[in-house]
């Protein structure tokens, strides 16, 4: 392996690992948060569900503006109000005074979310280009490791007699933190795409081997998401499982993605990301198809952990690959289609899903997710292809 992509944790690298894991930890609170809110607020689980909405859309919006963003503020300063925003919307659910607010709050946790997956790999990029893979991989892990800390945070402070919410006010304090280190982001050695965003509006340039990784990567976060939003429901209803089983065994989901990104973060140093991404979405689809085809306890906890295994490593992997295929100088306008796409991946899918079980029940409305890992092996078959 040559020192060209050897992976050096410099500053800037950490810095990028601060800000997703930041991130991690205050998106994998609202599960616990959500549910405080809804008795707090005295609303249904359809109105706080809403929130996932909400938090889409303004993921959505901050994905269309960053073009623009891009070319107006310095990745300092767009890293450093990504994680004002993350800061802000946990004070914003932390004293919630009605459902209006929390939507608002979601919006603004979704838009500075967003922008933190935007930057942190056009600050890896521009300083680690050969070890971008690895990298975001890494980048990744953390966000999974601090965010399977936020409910136990949680937890541990109602069980000590604290407030909910005292765990969301410690990722406001470590949003400060991840600020106030943020404004210590060195310069990129070498300017990339920033200054050509806004030359960019037509996608063909990007080429047809991004839009392959492109779709891909889509597939994927389409189908960690309807994993996320549905597995509990369907593992009530189809596996008759109790709600506090079912929800307890999507831990399992869980861990799945933590171990796959661990393990593919020491992988991604000897092994072709590509090829890489084609046994993660060969895993993701055998787990589906446990999943969706083994209604026991068993086949559930089977199935739960190939998908959470399958699904770990698609995101980093596939933008990795996405930017790599894109035009040198195209790396921001490449960034920023797929976190649109990834936007639009978690606002539609579980959608989907959901609307297909109303219309001919939950065990057939899943057969979606092993239809995405068909069509991700399709792609990811094309791409490798165009790479040879």
């Amino acid at each position: 392996m040559t020192a060209s992509t050897t992976l050096t944790r410099d500053r800037a690298v950490w810095i990028a690992y601060a800000t997703v894991g930041l991130w991690g930890y205050v998106l994998y609170s609202m599960g616990p948060t959500l549910a405080a809110l809804r008795d707090e607020l005295d609303v249904s689980r359809t109105q706080i569900g809403a929130v996932g909405t909400a938090l889409a859309l303004g993921s959505l919006a901050a994905s269309l503006a960053a073009s623009r963003l891009l070319v107006r503020w310095s990745q300092r300063a767009l890293l450093c109000g990504a994680c004002a925003a993350i800061g802000v919307a946990a004070v914003g659910f932390a004293v919630a005074p009605g459902l209006g607010w929390v939507l608002a709050v979601a919006a603004v946790l979704g838009a500075g979310g967003s922008l933190a997956t935007i930057v942190v790999p056009l600050v890896i990029q521009a300083r680690q280009p050969y070890a971008r893979a690895v990298a975001l991989t890494e980048a990744n892990c953390v966000a999974g490791l601090l965010g399977a800390v936020a409910p136990l945070a949680i937890g541990a402070a109602i069980a000590g007699g604290a407030p909910w919410w005292t765990g969301l006010l410690v990722g406001a304090v470590a949003a400060a933190g991840v600020v106030a280190l943020g404004r210590t982001l060195p310069p990129a050695p070498h300017v990339t795409a920033v200054a050509e965003a806004h030359d960019a509006p037509d996608g063909s340039r990007l080429g047809g081997p991004y839009w392959r990784w492109f779709g891909a990567l889509v597939c994927g976060v389409a189908a960690e998401f309807c994993v996320s939003f549905w597995a509990v429901d369907y593992l009530s209803s189809e596996v008759r499982l109790s709600d506090a089983s079912a929800s307890g065994l999507l831990t399992v989901f869980v861990a799945g993605i933590g171990v796959g990104r661990l393990v593919g973060g020491r992988l991604a140093v000897t092994r072709a990301p590509s090829a890489l991404v084609g046994a993660s979405f060969a895993m993701l689809l055998a787990g589906a198809l446990v999943f969706w085809a083994w209604a026991t306890p068993a086949g559930s906890v089977a199935g739960l952990a190939l998908l959470g295994l399958g699904v770990s490593v698609v995101y980093p992997m596939c933008l990795s690959l996405a930017i790599g295929a894109a035009p040198p100088n195209l790396a921001a306008p490449a960034t920023t289609r797929a976190a649109v796409g990834a936007s639009l991946a978690i606002l539609a899918a579980p959608f989907v899903l959901g609307a297909l079980a109303d219309a001919v029940g939950p065990r057939r409305a899943f057969g979606l997710v092993p239809a995405l890992a068909v069509v991700a092996l399709m792609l990811v078959a094309g791409g490798r292809r165009g790479a040879r």
